[in-house]
């Protein structure tokens, strides 16, 4: 956990300081390519059967999602400070399970959602400290969220079906 949130910190900080160099999407292009030469020992390991699913739709909404998630990160990164877009991205497990709740069906009881509404009032607080207006950077960081909410709820309906390799593949 420890190397996950320090490679998490270094990415965020990479994609900070390179975005007056190189476009997000161009950094969204190298990680991507980058990861795929990691997971490759996987897919040589586990052969090209891991990669069937009888969910492919389901495989490319989550696909396209992360790509959604990572490149609106990535371009909130660019716009505003990193804790601001931290902060911000926080918000994604209350997406979630709001998303748990209307989307999945499942029962959160009252707790959890006032939980769910006390957290959203604390981004207002981030969002708008005070009257002004909300800033692009801002309302690009909570898209990145609420993309980044829809990946573990899809990944959540694909474990009923698929191994974890045919999901990480």
């Amino acid at each position: 956990m420890l190397f996950s949130a320090a490679c998490f910190a270094g990415v965020a900080s990479a994609v900070h300081a390179l975005a007056g160099i190189i476009p997000p999407f161009e950094v969204a292009f190298f990680r991507t390519v980058l990861l795929l030469f990691f997971l490759l020992p996987l897919l040589w390991r586990s052969g090209w059967s891991v990669l069937r699913t009888r969910q492919w739709k389901l495989h490319l909404f989550r696909a396209m999602v992360s790509v959604a998630a990572m490149l609106a990160w990535f371009t909130a990164l660019a716009m505003m400070p990193i804790a601001e877009v931290t902060a911000l991205t926080f918000t994604a497990p209350l997406f979630a399970t709001a998303g748990a709740g209307l989307i999945l069906r499942e029962n959160g009881g009252v707790r959890r959602w006032a939980a769910v509404l006390v957290g959203f009032a604390g981004t207002l607080v981030i969002l708008r400290p005070g009257l002004a207006a909300v800033a692009p950077g801002s309302a690009v960081a909570l898209l990145a969220a609420l993309f980044m909410s829809a990946v573990p709820l899809s990944m959540k309906v694909l474990s009923r079906t698929d191994s974890p390799a045919t999901m990480v593949l």
